[in-house]
């Protein structure tokens, strides 16, 4: 018997980050906001699952606020169907029951598999927990941005192909700051209703996350 089959394998490569060699960079004498869009394969990649098969495409922003006044990044003004990280991470979950009824049938051809179901249940379960933790700490989950602070991470919007424009806000007592982007994808794309078609469809498919 194989006991790899008994893990569910979730592998996120944090370190795979080639996105940021086409970051953009937009500023003004107070505020500096930098944006970059993974393509496909690398969001896959770098979050260990296949976003784009969810609709997700992960955008990254860095934003430097050397105002004296705090500021609030507007996250749906950005996309007004984003997803928190929580939700984004949920989204892309591990499907326990589906994963239960694959090996259930297989365990009543060989019944003694049936006392290793504890096992696969505890492994999807880490998994997904994981996964959480991965997507709260890569992700923007506040747009507040103290004086002289800055925030980075990964808002989760809906996946668009070809190229991505992003409106970042920044609201604060002494007014709105708006920086605008037209960030072209990388690659060709995908349609996330089907199996991926670019040249990093193998990359994405070895990733095991059930539909």
């Amino acid at each position: 018997f194989d006991f790899r089959l008994l893990r569910v394998p979730y592998a996120p490569q944090p370190k795979e980050q080639a996105f940021l060699q086409r970051v953009a960079v937009q500023g003004d004498d107070e505020f500096v906001v930098s944006v970059a869009v993974p393509d496909d394969r690398e969001s896959a990649r770098f979050f260990g699952v296949p976003l784009a098969r969810r609709g997700i495409q992960p955008v990254w922003l860095k934003i430097k606020n050397g105002s004296a006044q705090p500021c609030r990044l507007r996250l749906a003004n950005l996309d007004p169907n984003y997803y928190p990280p929580l939700e984004a991470a949920y989204v892309n979950h591990f499907r326990v029951m589906k994963r239960l009824v694959a090996f259930g049938l297989l365990a009543w051809f060989f019944l003694p598999l049936l006392l290793f179901l504890p096992f696969k249940i505890f492994s999807a379960w880490s998994a997904n927990r994981r996964m959480n933790a991965y997507f709260q700490e890569h992700g923007i989950n506040s747009g507040l941005i103290l004086p002289g602070h800055e925030v980075a991470g990964f808002v989760f919007a809906t996946h668009d192909a070809g190229t991505k424009q992003i409106t970042v806000r920044l609201m604060a007592a002494a007014g709105v700051r708006e920086f605008s982007f037209s960030i072209v994808i990388p690659g060709l794309k995908v349609d996330h209703g089907s199996k991926p078609l670019t040249e990093g469809q193998n990359a994405v498919e070895a990733i095991d996350c059930d539909e």
